[in-house]
């Protein structure tokens, strides 16, 4: 009798011990289902954030490119008023006065900074790269704006009603040449050249381009 016992609690407790084993993987087995869920979720938000953050590189790539080629003109355009006496075309008020605007096209890094999901881009080298780019060289780039509109508001915008001929941006020939005897409007326009130069050393699209070709290598 006592032998059929003990039997019967032996295979009690290997039933109960089989039951929670059971439980145990079967809790394992979906915790590990909902992980490679989680993960699967990530990776498709992470190469959607990647894409968006691709076409916001690539759209800054352009405006900046624009940038600098019409800083490029303007600066050629005014040394040849100031340095060469070509006063012959002034056909806009734009070498004078276009200031540098730092349009920001960082709204996909933005949406995941505040919403703390940076580490949603698993790859460290290319995440820290874009922390870098878009924490540090926005920061100058917005300097760089503020103080360029600065200068042309304080310093040549003081001119700019008498030289505008009307909405066009188009200007008088005859006041800018008049203009030019001014010791301190030449110089004026001197600083603007010099801005130029500054600012297209400071437009950093050789950085895009390194975070754009690591992105496409990686993802």
């Amino acid at each position: 009798m006592s032998y059929l016992k003990n039997k019967t609690l032996s295979k009690s407790i290997t039933y109960y011990i089989s039951e929670i084993a059971i439980v145990i993987i079967g809790i394992f087995i979906a915790i590990q289902l909902n992980n490679l869920n989680e993960y699967i979720k990530d990776k498709k938000e992470e190469k959607k954030s990647i894409h968006r953050i691709l076409n916001d590189l690539k759209t800054e790539k352009i405006v900046m490119n624009n940038y600098k080629k019409r800083f490029i003109k303007n600066k050629k355009k005014l040394i040849d008023i100031i340095y060469n006496d070509k006063t012959d075309n002034l056909d806009s008020i734009g070498y004078f006065f276009e200031p540098f605007h730092h349009y920001k096209m960082n709204s996909e890094y933005i949406s995941l900074k505040y919403s703390g999901k940076l580490n949603l881009i698993k790859n460290d080298t290319t995440r820290n790269n874009l922390i870098r780019y878009y924490e540090l060289y926005y920061e100058q780039y917005d300097f760089l704006s503020k103080k360029h509109l600065k200068m042309i508001e304080d310093g040549i915008g003081e001119y700019f009603v008498d030289i505008a001929s009307d909405t066009t941006n188009l200007v008088k020939p005859s006041i800018i040449k008049s203009k030019l005897k001014d010791i301190k409007f030449r110089n004026l326009i001197i600083d603007q050249i010099n801005a130029l130069t500054g600012i297209n050393k400071k437009l950093r699209i050789d950085l895009i381009d390194k975070i754009i070709e690591r992105i496409e290598r990686t993802y």
